[in-house]
C-alpha cells in the first residue's frame, strides 16, 4: 500500500464581497518579524506521529479570515486546538540567525530550566454537489468543518455557493489533492470569539494525526499571492538535520566576521542577505537556518525549550536527543510548482546563522589584518550594498574610518585572468583536477603536518543537494570555489570570504530534444562526472549528454557549448577537461556501448575543434605518424609501423572499439606534450575480439597544438578482464636508471587499474620500471621488460576457458586494483599514494551482438575481497576490500601499505607536510602520515566519499575540502 502524507498546504479563501487578498502563508535578531507576508510552521514528528503548529500574521477583519488545510484524514474535534503563540515565538528567538560578539556573556543551554509552559487552548450529511461535511467543530475563536468532495468541480462550486472566492488556478491543484484522497480542514473565525475571550491577534492551531511520509503542499498557498511568501519551518525530530528532498537545501552564509557597525541594524543585514542568496541560488532553493539538538546550543539567543514546551508541541517524554531544523522558504508559484516534500537525514552535526564581532584582549575591537577593510569586503559580500550604502550604516561609528573606502561586494578575481599554468604554481589555488598541470595531487603547503593533523577542525559545510556520487574534486581560482555534481549536472560558485553561493549552474543539455536526461542515465555507467576545468575566465564542464559547456567564472552564464558526441549511440562525458594554453581538452565514455573512443581539443575562445584523435582504427583517424610516432618493443623505442592499430583487430571491430578516454589528463608545458589513458576494448568478451586490439588501454602522449601522437604504449594488449587503462599520469621528476644504467629524470608514472605500476621516461616513452602494486595480483606473472608486455598466467585467463566458462579467482576484479580517485605523489618521499581496491573476481564471457545505443559487454563478473596480502602476496585470514599503498616509482615495489575495510575510490592528495589526505566510502575524512601510513585525524560526514581532496591556502590558512 502507497502512503503519501501531506502535512501541509494552506490558502486563504476570501468572502466573494471582499477583494482584499490574503494570499495563504505570510508567514529582530533576524526572527520571522523581519518579513511583512510569512507565515510559520512547526512540525514534530516522532515516529509516525505528526503534529503541526500553524501561525500566519493575519492583519485583517476576522470577517475575512479563511483557511483551508488539506489533511490526510478526518480530524476530531479532540486532534486540532489552539496554542500560545509563545511557543512559536520562542522557537523563533532559539534559532533565529544571530550577530554574536566575544567575549560577552551567554545564557546557558546546558540544562533545561523551569519556565513554566504555555498554556493551550483549550455527523455530515451530504449535500448536493459531491460536497461532503465530516464534522463540525468550535475550538478557540475557530469554526471548523471538515470538508470532503467527490470530485474538484463540486468543490469549488460549493466554496463560492458559501461565499468564498477562489484564485485562478486553485480547481487543478484541488483536484490533485482529491486524486490522493484528501480531506479539507475548513477554518474560518468565530466573530464572538476573539471579544468575548480576549484575543487580540488570531493563535495558532495545532493539528496531530499519524503520517508515515514528510510532506508540506504549499501550493495553494501560492494561488492568490500577489508576490513571493516567506516560510519558516521548524522542525522537531529524533534522527537528524531535515531537508527538502524535492528542491535544493542550502545553508545560509555562517561564521562570516562583519565590521561593528552592523550592530544598528543587524536585520537589515540579514534581510539583505537572505534576498542575495535567493537571487544567487535562483529562487528555487530551502534554506537552512539552524540545526542542532536542543539539549544545547552555543551562543544561545534565548532560553532553553523545556520539557513541557516540547510536549505542546507534540514530542513525547522520551529520553533522547530532540533535533531542532529552522528552514527559511522564499516561494511563489513559479519557483515552488511542487509541494514541499521533506526528509530526516542522518546528520547530526550542529548549524547556526551566525556572525560574529571579535574583540580583542583591551576590548577594542579586534582587527587581525590591521584595517577593518576585510570586514567591510565581508559584509559587502553578503548584502550585495554598495559602497556608500556601507559607508551610510557605518557614519558615525567610531572605527568607520578604518577600511571601509572600497568595499566590494565582488569576490576577487584575476583581471585580466591568468593562464592557468601560472596560476596552478600558486599556493593558494588548486585550478585543475589534480592541482597542477602535472597531475601529481601534491600541494607545497606545510601547515597542516605530522605534528598538528591531530587538531584539525572543520570549518563550514556546504550541500549541493545531489543524490548519487560526487567524484572529482572542487577548483579553487582566487577567492572563490567551483564545486560541480553528476548528471544532471549542477555548478555552483562559492565565495570563500562569505561562505555563500555567488552563482548556479543547473545544466543545459543540447542533445536532441527527444533524449531526456533519463534516456541520457541509460546510456552511462555511472551518472558521475570527475571535475571541472578553468582557462581564460571560464569554467568548462564535460556534461553527461556528451557536450562541453564554457562558463563565465564570474557570473555562471554560458559564454559557449558545443556538441561532442551522440549519447544515443552510448556516447556520454564523464572526465574533468584540461586547459592547455589555448584549447580545452576533453574526451569520451562508453566503452561499455561500443564507443570508438577519442580525444579531442576545443579552442577555449569560441569553442571550435582544433583537432580530434581516435584511440583505434586509420593511422590518420588516430593522429599517427608511422615513421615518427614510437612505442616499446625488444629494449627500444621503435616506429609503431603502418595501420598499427588495423592489424590488431578482426575486420571492422575497430569502429566499435572501445578505447574510451574518461579519466585523466596532464600536461607537460616544456614537452608541450599531453598525457592520458584509453579504456578497455568492446566487447567484454576476448573470444570475440582476437588481436592486441590497439590502441585500447594506452598510455599517449600528443602534441598539445597538433594532437600528433610523439608515443604510444599499451599496458594490457588484448584486455581479457576489461581494467582500463585511464588512470593518471603524475609526471614527475626524479633520477631513474634504465637497464643501460642511463639516468632519466623526467618521468611519467601510471598506476594501472590491472595491478601494475609503471615508470616511464615521459619525453620518449621508454619503458623504465614496473611493479606490483598489490601482491594479490595473479592475472600476469610480471611485465616483461624488453617487450614491455605481460606475461599472462593462462590459470587467470577468460580467453583460455572460453565462452560460458566461469574463470574464478581472477585478481584485480574488473574494477582494477585501484579505481577511478587518481594517486598522488610526493617529492619529498618519493613515494606514490594509490587508492587501493584488494579485489578478486570470477569471470564468465558470453556471446553479444553489438547493436548501437545497448550495452555491449559481453561478460558477467562476481567480485570479493582477495584473500592475499597486498604486500607479500602471502595468504591472510582477515580479508578486506581497500588498501591504502606506497609504491616506489625507482624500485617498482610497495614500500609500505595499511588495510582499509572497504575499496578507496577517491583521490589521494600529498602535502609538504608530509601527510596525505583521502577520504573513504564509509564517509571518513582521513589525515595519514606520509612516511608509514599512520592515522594521524579522522572526521567523519554524513555520506560516502568516492571525490578527490582539494587543499589550498586562504588568508593565510591551509584550507582542504
Amino acid at each position: 500500500m502507497k502512503y503519501t502524507a501531506y502535512i501541509l498546504g494552506i490558502a486563504m479563501l476570501m468572502p466573494a464581497a471582499n477583494v482584499y487578498a490574503f494570499s495563504g502563508f505570510y508567514v529582530n535578531q533576524a526572527d520571522g518579524k523581519l518579513y511583512n507576508q510569512a507565515s510559520q510552521a512547526i512540525i514534530a514528528r516522532d515516529g509516525d506521529s505528526t503534529v503541526l503548529t500553524l501561525s500566519n500574521d493575519f492583519q485583517g477583519e476576522a470577517k475575512d479570515f479563511a483557511l483551508v488545510i488539506p489533511v490526510p484524514t478526518v480530524l476530531r474535534k479532540d486532534q486540532v486546538r489552539v496554542v500560545d503563540r509563545a511557543l512559536i515565538e520562542h522557537l523563533d528567538a532559539y534559532s533565529a540567525p544571530r550577530l554574536v560578539e566575544y567575549p560577552q556573556p551567554e545564557l546557558s543551554c546546558s540544562n533545561e530550566g523551569e519556565a513554566k509552559s504555555p498554556g493551550a487552548a483549550g455527523n455530515g450529511s451530504s449535500p448536493p454537489l459531491g460536497v461532503r461535511v465530516e464534522a463540525a467543530y468550535t475550538v478557540g475563536e475557530y469554526d471548523f468543518q471538515m470538508l470532503s468532495a467527490e470530485e474538484s468541480g463540486g468543490l469549488v462550486v460549493w466554496l463560492k455557493q458559501n461565499g468564498y472566492r477562489l484564485p485562478e488556478g486553485a480547481e487543478g491543484v484541488i483536484g490533485s489533492y482529491l486524486k490522493q484522497d484528501m480531506r479539507f480542514l475548513m477554518a474560518k473565525v468565530n466573530l464572538g470569539a476573539p471579544a468575548r475571550q480576549g484575543y487580540g491577534r488570531l493563535s495558532p492551531l495545532q493539528i496531530r494525526y499519524q503520517s508515515r511520509s514528510f510532506m508540506l503542499p504549499i501550493r495553494l498557498g501560492t494561488m492568490n499571492a500577489r508576490g513571493p511568501q516567506d516560510l519558516l519551518i521548524y522542525t522537531l525530530t529524533r534522527k537528524g538535520r531535515v531537508e527538502s528532498a524535492n528542491y535544493r537545501t542550502l545553508p545560509v552564509p555562517t561564521d562570516v566576521d562583519l565590521p561593528p557597525a552592523v550592530k544598528s541594524d543587524f536585520g537589515a543585514v540579514y534581510r539583505a542577505t537572505f534576498a542575495r542568496q535567493v537571487e544567487r541560488a535562483g529562487g528555487k532553493v530551502v534554506f537552512t537556518e539552524y540545526f542542532g539538538d536542543l539539549n544545547g546550543c552555543d551562543p544561545c539567543t534565548a532560553g532553553p525549550v523545556t520539557s513541557a514546551e516540547r510536549s505542546e508541541l507534540g514530542l513525547s517524554p522520551a529520553a533522547g536527543p530532540v533535533y531542532l531544523s529552522r528552514l527559511h522558504v522564499r516561494y511563489d508559484r513559479e519557483h515552488f510548482p511542487e509541494d514541499l516534500v521533506l526528509t530526516e537525514t542522518g546528520d547530526t552535526r550542529s548549524f547556526q546563522a551566525r556572525y560574529a564581532i571579535a574583540w580583542d584582549a583591551w576590548g577594542q575591537y579586534a582587527a587581525p589584518e590591521g584595517p577593518l577593510r576585510p570586514y567591510y569586503d565581508n559584509l559587502a559580500e553578503l548584502t550585495g550594498w554598495s559602497a556608500d550604502k556601507i559607508a551610510a550604516l557605518a557614519d558615525g561609528h567610531p572605527e568607520a574610518g578604518r577600511g571601509i573606502q572600497g568595499a566590494s561586494a565582488k569576490p576577487r578575481y584575476s583581471d585580466p585572468p591568468v593562464a592557468v599554468e601560472t596560476l596552478s604554481r600558486e599556493q593558494r589555488q588548486w585550478t585543475t583536477w589534480g592541482g597542477d598541470l602535472a597531475g601529481t595531487s601534491y600541494s607545497p603547503l606545510n601547515q597542516i603536518n605530522r605534528s598538528n593533523a591531530w587538531n584539525l577542525q572543520p570549518l563550514w559545510q556546504f550541500s549541493t543537494g545531489a543524490l548519487g556520487g560526487h567524484e572529482g574534486g572542487p577548483l579553487v581560482v582566487d577567492d572563490v570555489i567551483y564545486i560541480h555534481t553528476g548528471y544532471p549536472h549542477k555548478v555552483y560558485a562559492l565565495s570563500q570570504i562569505s561562505r555563500s553561493v555567488l552563482w548556479g549552474y543547473y545544466g543545459d543539455s543540447i542533445v536532441p530534444s527527444h533524449l531526456d536526461p533519463v534516456r541520457v542515465r541509460e546510456k552511462m555507467c555511472c551518472a558521475v562526472n570527475r571535475g571541472l576545468a578553468y582557462g581564460d575566465g571560464k569554467i568548462f564542464l564535460a556534461q553527461g549528454d556528451a557536450s562541453l559547456v564554457a562558463l563565465d567564472a564570474k557570473t555562471g552564464k554560458i559564454v559557449w557549448k558545443v556538441v561532442t558526441g551522440d549519447p544515443r549511440k552510448g556516447e556520454t562525458s564523464t572526465n574533468a577537461p584540461l586547459v592547455v594554453k589555448d584549447k580545452v581538452i576533453t574526451g569520451v565514455s562508453g566503452g561499455e556501448f561500443g564507443v570508438r573512443g577519442y580525444l579531442a581539443a576545443y579552442r577555449i575562445e569560441d569553442g571550435s575543434l582544433a583537432w580530434k584523435a581516435y584511440s583505434t582504427g586509420p593511422d590518420a583517424d588516430m593522429k599517427v605518424d608511422a615513421e615518427k610516432t614510437l612505442t616499446w618493443r625488444d629494449g627500444r623505442m621503435q616506429a609503431v609501423g603502418p595501420n598499427s592499430s588495423l592489424e590488431s583487430w578482426q575486420g571492422d571491430q575497430w569502429k566499435i572499439g572501445g578505447g574510451t578516454t574518461w579519466g585523466w589528463y596532464s600536461y607537460d608545458p616544456a614537452s608541450n606534450l599531453v598525457y592520458y589513458g584509453t579504456g578497455n576494448p568492446g566487447t567484454w568478451n576476448p573470444v570475440r575480439r582476437p588481436g592486441d586490439n590497439r590502441w585500447s588501454n594506452a598510455l599517449w602522449a600528443r602534441d598539445a597544438g597538433t594532437g600528433v601522437a610523439r608515443w604510444v604504449y599499451q599496458t594490457t594488449p588484448h584486455d581479457q578482464w576489461a581494467y582500463d587503462g585511464t588512470s593518471e599520469s603524475m609526471l614527475i621528476e626524479r633520477p631513474v636508471k634504465d637497464r643501460a644504467g642511463k639516468i632519466h629524470d623526467k618521468l611519467l608514472v601510471h598506476m594501472d587499474r590491472n595491478g601494475y605500476g609503471y615508470t616511464l621516461d615521459r619525453i620518449t616513452g621508454e619503458l623504465l620500471v614496473t611493479g606490483k602494486f598489490d601482491e594479490a595480483v595473479n592475472w600476469a606473472r610480471q611485465i616483461d621488460p624488453l617487450s614491455g608486455r605481460p606475461e599472462v598466467d593462462p590459470r587467470y585467463s577468460p580467453e583460455t576457458g572460453g565462452e560460458d566458462h566461469v574463470q574464478k579467482g581472477i585478481c584485480p576484479s574488473n574494477l582494477g586494483a585501484k579505481s577511478q580517485g587518481p594517486a598522488a605523489y610526493s617529492p619529498r618521499t618519493g613515494l606514490a599514494y594509490v587508492p587501493g581496491r584488494h579485489e578478486c573476481m570470477d569471470y564468465d564471457p558470453f556471446k553479444v551482438e553489438y547493436h548501437e545505443g545497448s550495452p555491449y559487454t559481453g561478460a558477467a563478473t562476481v567480485r570479493y575481497p582477495a584473500s592475499q596480502s597486498v604486500k607479500n602476496g602471502e595468504d591472510e585470514s582477515r580479508h578486506h576490500a581497500g588498501s591504502f599503498t606506497a609504491w616506489d616509482p625507482g624500485s617498482g615495489k610497495v614500500a609500505w601499505q595499511v588495510d582499509e575495510p572497504v575499496v578507496l575510490q577517491g583521490g589521494m592528495t600529498a602535502t609538504a607536510g608530509d601527510v596525505v589526505i583521502h577520504g573513504t566510502p564509509q564517509g571518513e575524512f582521513k589525515v595519514r602520515d606520509a612516511l608509514n601510513g599512520e592515522e594521524l585525524y579522522r572526521f567523519k560526514t554524513p555520506s560516502g566519499i568516492i571525490g578527490n581532496v582539494s587543499t589550498w591556502e586562504h588568508r593565510g590558512k591551509h584550507t582542504s575540502v
